[in-house]
């Protein structure tokens, strides 16, 4: 397995949609020790003090070059929240308004996500 690097990350500050508390938004690129292209692009939201203490997290893999195109990239979207002294993960269906533009890559639904290829990949990025 491949160490991650963290490239440019940007942030942003919006209010949450059902409970108006400052949501953080980070959004930013992933890349393999070894390469200069990325590897993901990721968008996580974050609303400290929220009723439901979540941060959801989308990423989109594939061909991130100058040269990739939507058709091969996927978008993969979940949430993490603490429970006692471990963090459930769960996937989330491609309809989900918080995902990165449709431009970005082809949205997966969950099943298709856990029948991935690069399901292992996905999950040691998150």
């Amino acid at each position: 397995m491949s160490e991650w690097v963290f490239g440019k990350t940007e942030a942003s500050a919006v209010q949450c949609r059902c409970c108006g508390r400052e949501t953080r938004q980070l959004v930013g690129t992933v890349f393999e020790s070894s390469s200069d292209v990325p590897t993901a692009f990721f968008t996580t939201v974050v609303t400290p003090g929220h009723p439901k203490p979540r941060v959801k997290v989308a990423l989109c893999i594939g061909d991130l070059s100058e040269r990739g195109q939507r058709a091969n990239r996927q978008i993969i979207a979940m949430e993490i929240w603490p429970r006692g002294n471990e963090y459930v993960t769960t996937l989330i269906d491609a309809a989900d308004p918080m995902l990165p533009a449709p431009a970005a890559g082809i949205p997966l639904t969950a099943a298709e996500v856990r029948a991935s290829a690069s399901k292992e990949r996905i999950f040691s990025i998150s």
